[in-house]
């Protein structure tokens, strides 16, 4: 069944930054939008963050949570987020919503105010402007609820273009010397990094030792597992559902239950959008 994505040209791009391309800072999540976009994109989180206050407040365990909204007179750039946990930084064109990996006492500050910028972006408007003319890449849609029935409280779901699982197919015919016997391939090695680089800085000092088990496979027609430390902890377009003949497709998951593993497998993904659309 062909699916739809909720833009039909690219509204924001999703994107990761390891320490290695940004010396002494830890690794981000970076979403980008139009910079025209940014004064709605800001006044939308400043109603979710009253609508999902009660909800922020137990997920967290706290009274009170304040959120704060970007300046909307920066010149460098504006904190904003639960404690601070991120940044903007504004081009000429295009403004950058940084999420910054930074420890596991910071972490659930920094998937809750995912939570809330991707509902923002979203949304899709009149007034929304596009950020070009290109496909959107990938949308995602997750939870962050440490309460939830039967675990997958921070389950990531979405949907990914054809043009993503193109290029991972075009890198396994291309690139890789070392195949299964069943033809898959290991994942391209920087996602495999942007997964362990995020690990280490969010999951908690007796979970650091799993680090190796951030590791994903390729498909020879595109469809991708992420893997990280759980039980049967992943993510993908998983090959059981894959169609080639599709432009979309759906990004499943399985026993995403805690924040370290649902920013670790959201980090390989945001790796695997920036290698494909900088290729």
């Amino acid at each position: 069944m062909e699916v739809t994505l909720y833009h039909d040209t690219e509204h924001y791009r999703i994107s990761f930054a390891t320490p290695a391309q940004r010396a002494l800072v830890p690794p981000e999540i970076v979403f980008i939008c139009q910079r025209q976009q940014l004064p709605i994109i800001v006044a939308r989180l400043e109603i979710l963050s009253r609508t999902y206050q009660r909800s922020a407040a137990t997920y967290f365990d706290e009274a009170t949570v304040p959120f704060t909204l970007p300046s909307m007179d920066l010149f460098a750039q504006s904190l904003f987020g639960y404690a601070d946990c991120g940044y903007i930084t504004l081009g000429e064109h295009e403004a950058r919503f940084h999420l910054p990996l930074q420890g596991a006492t910071i972490a659930p500050y920094t998937a809750f105010t995912l939570q809330l910028l991707k509902t923002a972006l979203l949304a899709h408007e009149p007034e929304d402007v596009p950020l070009g003319n290109g496909v959107q890449q990938c949308e995602l849609d997750f939870c962050t609820d440490n309460f939830r029935e039967n675990g997958y409280g921070h389950a990531v779901g979405g949907y990914l273009s054809g043009e993503v699982t193109t290029w991972l197919a075009a890198y396994l015919a291309r690139e890789t010397t070392h195949k299964y016997q069943n033809g898959d391939a290991p994942m391209h090695p920087s996602v495999v990094a942007a997964m362990k680089d995020t690990w280490l800085a969010t999951a908690r000092a007796d979970w650091q030792e799993y680090v190796n088990e951030c590791r994903g496979r390729i498909t020879p027609n595109g469809a991708f597992i992420l893997e990280c430390f759980g039980n049967a902890c992943d993510i993908g377009v998983y090959p059981s559902e894959f169609s080639p003949d599709d432009s979309i497709h759906s990004i499943a998951c399985h026993n995403l239950d805690t924040v370290e593993q649902q920013l670790t497998l959201m980090a390989g993904l945001a790796e695997i959008c920036t290698l494909a659309r900088n290729d």
